[in-house]
Parts: structure tokens; C-alpha cells; sequence
């Protein structure tokens, strides 16, 4: 039988050790959010501009343009899908590389998708209800 002082020194020194790999956890999935959030953002930009350029090509002519804007390094990125005929709204999607966040204006309204590192150690954009995407299915869900 162990002692007061055994039990909680060993309780006390897991529980340290727990703490300790969850904040190095921390840090490993904030630098790989940092390093493959724009990588993915510019991913989601090209599929975008292709799925553009598909219809524009299956419609006949050029309804719908990608407008990029202008970014400096580390700072929120953003493009816009319009409708050359200005009957909708612009669907404009911004990243913002300290929140890991897309958000998405349009006339139906805003969305939010958040990068998250899932158990398998890849990152994803995710809905506020934790419903995850490939970039493929995420340009579906936007457009």
C-alpha cells in the first residue's frame, strides 16, 4: 500500500506530463495552421477559378469572373467570384492567417470555415459545427 505523498507525487507528475504534451500538441498544430492555411486557400482559389472557367466555357461565354485582390505577406488574403451581369452579389472569401478562418460573403448570407488539424495530423477547413471539407467539397459548398 503507497503512501499520501507516493499517490499524489505520481497523480501531480502525470498530470504535469499530460499538460506538457498537450501545449507541445498545441504548438506542432499551430505551425503546420500557419505554414498549410494560404497553401490551402490558394488551393481552394485555383478550384474555384477552374470551376469558373468550366462553366463560363459550358455556358458559352464569360458570366462569371475571380477577381483577386492584392495581399501583402501575412496578411488576410481574399478573392471574389462576380457575376458580370451584376444580377447577385459577389461572393467574396477572405482568409485570415492569425484566426485560421475563411469567411464568406454573399447574398445568402455569411459563412465561416476554420482550419483545425484533425487526429490523422492533416489540416482542414471546418463549419462552426465541425463538419470537415476537402478543398474540392469546399468549393462545392461555396459556390
Amino acid at each position: 500500500m503507497s503512501d499520501w505523498a507516493s499517490r499524489e507525487s505520481a497523480k501531480d507528475l502525470t498530470s504535469e506530463q499530460e499538460e506538457l504534451l498537450r501545449l507541445e500538441k498545441e504548438s506542432r498544430d499551430h505551425a503546420m495552421m500557419d505554414e498549410r492555411g494560404p497553401a490551402l486557400f490558394a488551393e481552394l482559389y485555383k478550384y474555384i477559378v477552374s470551376q469558373v472557367d468550366a462553366y463560363n466555357e459550358k455556358m458559352g461565354r464569360r458570366v462569371l469572373d475571380v477577381s483577386l485582390s492584392r495581399v501583402k505577406l501575412g496578411s488576410s488574403q481574399s478573392f471574389k467570384v462576380l457575376r458580370l451581369d451584376g444580377t447577385k452579389q459577389p461572393l467574396e472569401l477572405t482568409y485570415n492567417p492569425a484566426s485560421h478562418r475563411i469567411s464568406c460573403e454573399c447574398g445568402a448570407g455569411p459563412q465561416e470555415f476554420i482550419l483545425k488539424i484533425g487526429p490523422d495530423g492533416e489540416a482542414r477547413f471546418k463549419t462552426p459545427y465541425h463538419q470537415a471539407f476537402s478543398i474540392k467539397e469546399l468549393g462545392d459548398e461555396i459556390l
